[in-house]
């Protein structure tokens, strides 16, 4: 994913270990790798956290 989006991988470490919050930039980044919107990335986070 780091290779793929350009951001450097210690940085979505940090991020998945809900430190720190990304820039907008990031986030457009990241949503590209998987196709998404960064309103779809967001939701989809939310929607996860909702159901454990």
């Amino acid at each position: 994913m780091s290779e793929r989006s350009g951001v450097a991988a210690s940085h979505i470490s940090y991020m998945v270990r809900g430190h720190g919050n990304p820039t907008l930039a990031t986030l457009e980044s990241l949503a590209d790798v998987f196709g998404l919107s960064v309103v779809e990335l967001l939701a989809a986070d939310s929607t996860s956290r909702d159901k454990s």
